[in-house]
């Protein structure tokens, strides 16, 4: 389980990951209306508790991932609480919460993963260290099978609010959007999530020479 130790002091010093905060990251992306699914999904009045990680891991993060990505599911899996050993020495090894891969396969994690969530029981502060590291992680897996791609996404949320942020895999740079977006903020979440989507799509389709 060594993703989870690892916080923003842990990435920078044993990584060499470049950490930085851009209050204007995802500035230009548009908001995106909510679908009458996930309307429906998180406004029905459940018999179940919410207060636990898995639970609002279950009925509030991975509806939304599923219905952003789901538009493309021909395109994209998405691995919840997968393990994910990329190297040992590195400490890169152990569970990650949600894996996105830009492939249909969906019966082992494949090359490459674009992005990756943290769902934290508290401040999704907590989850950008261990982002970091499992972006990291993520970006070693996409060369070693051959199929790089040079920028992954990161999001680390509680289900009610949620941060974002890029991975530039030639530069080692992480920067994140550094404030909290409340679920209140849906269309906002939507938008940013939807954003990193399409724009694997784009640079995976790209001409490999461009």
């Amino acid at each position: 389980m060594a993703y989870c130790n690892f916080d923003i002091n842990k990435a920078t010093d044993l990584l060499g990951v470049r950490v930085m905060e851009r209050k204007q990251l995802f500035a230009d992306v548009a908001d995106v209306p909510v679908s009458p699914y996930l309307k429906m999904v998180l406004e029905h009045e459940s018999v179940f508790s919410i207060s636990s990680e898995m639970a609002r891991r279950e009925m509030i993060i991975a509806p939304i991932l599923d219905d952003i990505f789901a538009v493309y599911s021909d395109r994209f899996a998405i691995f919840s609480a997968e393990n994910f050993d990329v190297d040992r020495a590195l400490e890169l090894k152990g569970l990650a919460d949600y894996i996105i891969s830009l492939s249909p396969v969906k019966l082992q994690i494949q090359a490459p993963v674009i992005a990756v969530a943290e769902s934290k029981r508290n401040d999704p502060y907590d989850g950008i260290g261990q982002c970091v590291a499992e972006l990291y992680a993520s970006a070693l897996y996409n060369e070693r099978k051959n199929n790089p791609i040079g920028r992954l996404f990161g999001v680390s949320t509680n289900g009610e609010q949620w941060m974002f942020g890029e991975y530039i895999v030639k530069d080692k740079t992480f920067t994140y959007f550094p404030h909290r977006i409340s679920l209140d903020r849906l269309p906002r979440i939507i938008g940013i999530l939807s954003y990193m989507r399409d724009e694997a799509l784009r640079m995976y389709d790209q001409p490999k020479d461009v």
